[in-house]
């Protein structure tokens, strides 16, 4: 299982790589992953997939609104191991990820979240930082905020978190 932990806000989170959603993300699991003593530890789950895929795993019935299956997805869940509502919790540090990763490079793009289409703007980026907006299904814009990365991606440790905004 790829993986990286980032934190944004006052949430910690488990970053799960897992385009073809092929992954098990039943209350258990969730709540082992997020278990501080014998677990990776964290708030939360954000699985890295893409609509489609998710769709095709059962994740949803229908795409979210403005979401098509190409489009990346933050399948996002508590450490209790429910699915969160919450449209843009992890999602700027989901972007970071994506981009240090070397899985999207393009400046603006859609993330799809239980609440619909988010609008992800990268207004820089490298590996180590990112200042990265988002706007939600609502039209509500969070950022632009800065962000900072730690260490290393792909099989290594990786840590980031958003330092402003």
């Amino acid at each position: 299982m790829d993986f990286a932990k980032g934190y944004e806000g006052r949430s910690d989170f488990l970053l799960l790589l897992d385009p073809p959603s092929a992954l098990s993300l039943e209350a258990r699991s969730v709540q082992v992953l997020c278990d501080r003593r014998h677990g990776l530890g964290a708030d939360a789950v954000a699985r890295v997939t893409v609509a489609g895929s998710a769709r095709e795993a059962g994740v949803f019935d229908l795409l979210p609104d403005g979401v098509t299956a190409d489009d990346w997805y933050l399948d996002r869940r508590g450490a209790r191991g429910s699915a969160t509502p919450e449209p843009t919790a992890g999602l700027r540090l989901f972007a970071h990820f994506l981009w240090a990763a070397g899985l999207e490079r393009r400046p603006r793009y859609i993330v799809g979240t239980p609440a619909g289409a988010s609008t992800v703007e990268l207004i820089t980026v490298d590996a180590a930082h990112a200042e990265v907006s988002i706007t939600d299904a609502n039209g509500t814009t969070v950022g632009p905020s800065v962000i900072v990365a730690q260490g290393k991606i792909n099989n290594r440790w990786w840590r980031s978190h958003v330092v402003s905004g």
